[in-house]
């Protein structure tokens, strides 16, 4: 058996979705989990969520990415997350490969639109409590 370093993942991950989701259907629910399970197991104790206009937004007190890695690279990698199980990965990637529209922001408050438009203004202003980090999609 050979190992097979995938290049690109957001694609991997759209032409596979049975490997990331059970009977490979996509669905909110399950990204909102995994992306609540991710914050928890790197060790975010608060996690808002929220929706509003079909946009999925969640945030912590902790910024769960990855400090030494661009927002825009490390959405795009499939990165184990060994703190949630032994072939758990990060979901950001998935939310990138499915979402219409997906963006973050830092502590700075800046939106960066990941895949898609970012948040539109009713979405933006949302009364969240303060957060390390913010992320807004829509599938």
């Amino acid at each position: 058996m050979s190992l097979t370093v995938e290049s690109d993942a957001v694609d991997y991950v759209r032409c596979n979705p049975s490997v990331f989701f059970p009977e490979g259907v996509v669905s909110v629910h399950r990204l909102i989990a995994r992306m609540t399970e991710e914050i928890i197991a790197l060790g975010g104790r608060d996690v808002s969520i929220v929706c509003r206009n079909d946009w999925w937004v969640v945030s912590s007190e902790c910024d769960w990415f990855l400090p030494e890695t661009s927002v825009e690279v490390q959405v795009r990698r499939l990165i184990p997350l060994p703190e949630a199980g032994l072939y758990a990965t990060r979901v950001e990637v998935l939310i990138v490969a499915f979402a219409a529209a997906f963006s973050t922001r830092g502590a700075d408050g800046t939106w960066i639109a990941l895949t898609g438009a970012t948040p539109p203004p009713d979405v933006e202003c949302l009364n969240l409590p303060p957060s390390r980090r913010t992320v807004a999609f829509r599938l």
